[in-house]
């Protein structure tokens, strides 16, 4: 039969979980292999002496509250980092997890250029007519264009 979750034991269980990557670390080639994730938490479970869907939970039960002291953890406007502490003695067990869930740089995959190009052939577009009332929605154009088009628009009629 199981055992209650101990101090001792949920510090295994975060040392046990942070070998198995195929669990936490989504660039693992295991991260996705659902027999081998299972197979993982099977292992800790004897591991541990406890059933597989008992550490499921207590995982889930952990991350959840170290998501929450990560979260509680940013510095707040005047705080130095010496004032940020956390009290839950799991935290500083799940240093593996530091950069998980940080978003990553973006780029773009379209150039200022192009997207310029784009509204003004979509003005060309409007001012030839293919639309019957030389309406164009102002969400679809900046500021400037906005202006541009009131322009053209006097100018024809």
């Amino acid at each position: 039969m199981s055992e209650n979750w101990s101090k001792d034991k949920i510090v295994n269980l975060i040392e046990l979980y942070e070998n198995a990557s195929c669990l936490w670390d989504t660039k693992s080639s295991d991260y996705k292999n659902k027999i081998k994730r299972t197979d993982a938490f099977i292992d800790i479970a004897n591991k541990l002496n406890f059933k597989e869907h008992e550490v499921r939970k207590k995982i889930e039960s952990l991350l959840t509250q170290y998501r929450r002291e990560k979260k509680a953890l940013v510095l707040k406007s005047g705080m130095s980092s010496d004032d940020v502490k956390t009290p839950w003695y799991a935290y500083k067990y799940f240093h593996f997890l530091i950069n998980k869930n940080t978003p990553r740089i973006t780029r773009s995959n379209t150039s200022e250029d192009s997207v310029s190009n784009l509204c003004d052939s979509d003005l060309l577009e409007t001012e030839s007519g293919s639309n019957e009332d030389n309406e164009v929605s102002v969400s679809e154009l900046n500021s400037v264009e906005i202006e541009n088009y009131s322009e053209n628009v006097e100018q024809s009629h």
